[in-house]
Order: structure tokens, then C-alpha cells, then sequence
């Protein structure tokens, strides 16, 4: 026999089940870079949640890029000072070995990632600045900014910077870095 507390529980528990049934939840994206993808694109796909160039759409959640070959950055992106769009949203990149070198076109100085109110992980992320061009701003690598920052088993190696940071500069977030190199470095 049930009781009436037994029946207002079951009517709340369909109702929670339906209202909450109803909404979808985003999910973190794998997109693997390669002939078709390039990491600059990858980047992009992740922030913006399409398809841009050969690569798969961002999935709305902390998207995980996965390097699958070298890459070689020229020049920065839209005369922001960065080689890539400012990252705001969470994301992991995955080296796997592959090596991700600057070699400065233009000799205007610029570092390869900033970074603002997000988290961003690097793992067996692998880069040497072959420009010996110095940053002007902060950061030779990388800027953060209210972030949470993880670097695992990378290398970085020639930043420079002519403010803070020959490799990393941040402000007002969590940085931890573990199993990592830096070599000739300078700020």
C-alpha cells in the first residue's frame, strides 16, 4: 500500500528525471592534428567550437588537442603579440613527443600562447624558439592571466622576454609545472 509522502516523492522524482532529461551536456573533443590539421587550426576548433581547416569541431567542454606530427610556427596571429587567438577556454594539448618550434619570419617578437579566466594543460609538450628575437611583453612562451596552468614533461627551450617571464608569465593564477626542462631561457 503506499502512502501519500511515497507518491509526492515518486511525482518529484519523475519530474526531476524529466527536466534534467531533457538538456544535453557538452563533451570534451579529442582532435588530432596531421596533414589536414594543423595545431594553429585545432586551437581554433576548440575555442570556437567548429570545424576549422581538416580538423573536427571543439566539443563544448575541456577539449584535448593531440599533436601528431611537428609543427613550425612563423608569424603571430592577427598582430596580437600571440602565435595563437587567445585561449578562454578549456583545453589540454598533447604533445606525444612532436616538437612545436618557433622560427620567427617577421623578427616582430611574439610568444606562442596567452592565455585569460581558464584552465590549460600542457603534457610531453615539446618547443625551442629557434628566432632569438625577445618577447617586448611578458612571457616568452606563454601569458596567463586568472587561469590554472599544468605543464607535464615538456620542454621549453630559448624563450625570451625583455619584461617577466622568459618562459612563463602569470598573473593571479595557479601554475604547476612537473617533470619538465627548461633550457636557455631568458628574461
Amino acid at each position: 500500500m503506499y502512502n501519500i509522502a511515497h507518491m509526492k516523492f515518486t511525482h518529484y522524482l519523475f519530474a526531476v528525471v524529466i527536466f534534467f532529461g531533457s538538456f544535453s551536456f557538452a563533451q570534451a573533443a579529442t582532435i588530432q592534428t596531421g596533414a589536414s590539421c594543423s595545431l594553429f587550426n585545432a586551437v581554433q576548433s576548440a575555442q570556437t567550437n567548429t570545424a576549422v581547416g581538416g580538423c573536427v569541431a571543439g566539443g563544448g567542454a575541456a577539449d584535448v588537442i593531440v599533436l601528431n606530427q611537428n609543427e613550425t610556427i612563423t608569424s603571430e596571429y592577427n598582430s596580437s603579440g600571440n602565435a595563437f587567438p587567445l585561449i578562454t577556454t578549456p583545453m589540454t594539448i598533447r604533445g606525444n613527443g612532436f616538437t612545436v618550434a618557433m622560427d620567427n619570419q617577421t623578427n616582430d617578437p611574439f610568444r606562442l600562447f596567452e592565455v585569460l579566466n581558464t584552465t590549460f594543460t600542457l603534457e610531453r609538450f615539446d618547443t625551442i624558439d629557434h628566432t632569438l628575437t625577445i618577447n617586448e611583453d611578458d612571457g616568452g612562451f606563454l601569458k596567463a592571466t586568472n587561469s590554472v596552468i599544468t605543464i607535464l614533461q615538456s620542454s621549453f627551450d630559448g624563450y625570451r622576454s625583455e619584461v617577466n617571464g622568459g618562459v612563463i608569465y602569470q598573473d593571479g593564477t595557479k601554475l604547476t609545472i612537473r617533470g619538465s626542462e627548461f633550457i636557455g631561457n631568458l628574461s
